[in-house]
């Protein structure tokens, strides 16, 4: 199965932007002979003018090829936004519709994108892998489905969505199989990162309350009869979080820029370390230098983490501060 951020999918060729110096001579040749159809003697001049790249003419179809690069653009973005792969905002929730599926509050694209792609498994009960992982992403949003005989000819079917619904405080989740009959179910709430910053015990108290009741909420829910095969004995737990920091030195040549380099490493560190607060992630070095060099550091020293850290399907890393010292270089 292909899952969004974890895989990646080449655009289509039919996306493609046709080079623009492959396309100002397809132009060109489309204009000579446009009018070599009226007038071959005049048709060889204009060949022979745009040819000529300070005639105005010339510059006048440049600047149609470039409009026309841009036109294109625009189409091939229109025709992604039609797909739930790449996708954003409105126009990924207009594509998930299609499921009958609908953004919970503060859902972050890709997290809705994900539950689009899991949605399918949601015509079978908890027994495949995936079908576990989409019930415990949609936890309580399952209605209670009811017959009801009224008369010998008359029949009630009755669909009650319960009113403890806890969905939208899943971050992600997985489901393992440690053994013939017995399936783990870990959830990843986001009150799990408040809980780790929560500075006072009231707030603690409070988030610890929250996800008291998200558990027992995901037990009762897999405990229905119509959720999950009666041969699996299912086990739901919160995820464990494992702290870390991104130390590093960024270098970058003498100038104005410097102080902009930095907000732009900060915003990208930032985005990162928040997309990897996932179950089963990895903290790349790689895509730590990477994210700072497209951010205009010239040389990078990591200082922390000191190697890769990769998380189990029952683990997520949460980054506990981001610290980046700039230094100049002559």
């Amino acid at each position: 199965m292909m899952i969004p951020g974890h895989n990646q999918l080449a655009m289509p060729e039919a996306l493609a932007v046709p080079d623009y110096e492959n396309l100002f001579t397809e132009y060109k040749q489309r204009v000579v002979e446009f009018i070599a159809k009226q007038d071959q003697t005049q048709a060889k001049e204009v060949a022979t003018t745009l040819e000529n790249d300070a005639e105005i003419i010339t510059k006048l179809l440049q600047a149609l090829v470039y409009i026309r690069q841009h036109d294109i653009r625009q189409l091939n973005y229109q025709a992604q936004q039609m797909f739930a792969w790449w996708a954003k905002g409105s126009n990924l929730d207009a594509v998930v519709s299609n499921l009958g599926l609908e953004r919970h509050p503060n859902e972050s694209d890709d997290d809705l994108r994900l539950r689009y792609f899991l949605a399918p498994y949601a015509f079978s009960v908890a027994g495949p892998h995936k079908a576990y992982v989409y019930h415990a992403l949609m936890l309580g949003e399952k209605p209670d489905i009811t017959l009801e005989k009224t008369s010998p000819t008359e029949f009630n079917l009755r669909y009650q969505f319960r009113d403890n619904g806890v969905a939208s405080q899943i971050k992600s989740a997985t489901a393992i199989r440690p053994e013939p009959g017995k399936v783990v179910i870990t959830l990843l709430a986001y009150d799990q990162l408040q809980l780790a910053f929560a500075e006072t015990e009231a707030s603690k108290k409070t988030l610890k309350q929250k996800l008291d009741t998200l558990l027992e909420n995901a037990n009762a829910y897999f405990a229905r009869d119509d959720v999950a095969p009666a041969t699996d004995q299912i086990t739901v737990q919160l995820a464990e979080l494992l702290p870390y920091t991104v130390d590093v030195v960024c270098y970058v040549y003498s100038g104005p820029d410097a102080g902009l380099t930095k907000n732009s490493a900060e915003q990208a560190l930032q985005q990162y370390t928040d997309q990897q607060f996932t179950l089963h992630a990895a903290i790349d070095a790689g895509q730590i230098y990477h994210d700072l060099h497209q951010a205009g550091a010239v040389q990078v020293d990591l200082i922390q983490p000191e190697k890769r850290l990769i998380t189990t399907q029952q683990q997520a890393p949460y980054c506990t501060g981001i610290n980046i010292t700039m230094k100049t270089l002559s």
